[in-house]
């Protein structure tokens, strides 16, 4: 039972994508020299901590509850394993801007990560500040926000990019065989690209072995430069 239950708490607390992980502005202003700073907070949107319940529970094997108390959720998360239901709790306020579903979406997502340690991780990480200009960008990763001056009272427009997450707080690497990676490498230089462009997308290193779903991936990556 120990190494299920260890197995179990290692795809709970395992990291996620890049992708799957969510940036909202924390801090935003304007600095001594002008330049706009955008401090930046991680966070599992609840669709993905769904996914994750799904994968290591079923969607039969766990199930959640919310109590209200005045403007405040509290949240009952509980899963079944060998039979034995386990449920922990947490709460959280209705927020400003999403009022009844947003405090509910974060209980739901605090108890995750206290109770159940999903994406609790990210907690650890150190302060992020996300780059930033005030003339429109071109790219995908880039998010329009606003502050407001604190001698002009005016608000200010600006666009900041979404950050890459350090190596330590991404899945283990994946690695790729010889034989793809000389494969790959007659891609990318038919695509004019350098071949360590995808890998670090992916974060990936060039050679051991790669599951076929990430090889489609970094072919269909390459296939869209």
């Amino acid at each position: 039972m120990e190494g299920t239950l260890k197995e179990i708490e290692d795809k709970l607390k395992k990291p996620f994508k890049q992708e799957e992980v969510e940036w909202r502005v924390q801090q935003a202003g304007a600095g001594a020299n002008g330049q706009i700073y955008c401090m930046v907070l991680a966070y599992i949107d609840a669709r993905a901590i769904q996914n994750r319940l799904d994968s290591v529970f079923t969607p039969f094997g766990w199930e959640d509850t919310y109590t209200p108390i005045q403007n405040d959720f509290i949240c009952t998360l509980t899963v079944t394993i060998d039979d034995k239901k386990i449920s922990k709790q947490n709460g959280a306020t209705q927020t400003q801007v999403e009022g009844f579903k947003g405090g509910i979406s974060n209980s739901f997502k605090r108890v995750c990560a206290s109770g159940f340690g999903i994406g609790r991780y990210l907690y650890d990480l150190d302060v992020v500040f996300a780059e930033t200009t005030v003339q429109k960008p071109s790219g995908d990763n880039w998010n329009r926000a606003s502050y407001k001056d604190k001698k002009t009272s005016q608000f200010v427009n600006y666009w900041w990019k979404v950050p890459r997450l350090p190596r330590e707080a991404l899945p283990s690497v994946e690695k790729i065989t010889i034989d793809q990676s000389e494969e790959l490498k007659k891609l990318a230089k038919e695509k004019g690209q350098n071949l360590n462009v995808v890998f670090q997308r992916f974060n990936i290193e060039r050679f051991g072995q790669m599951s076929n779903e990430l090889y489609t991936q970094l072919k269909n990556e390459w296939s869209k430069l």
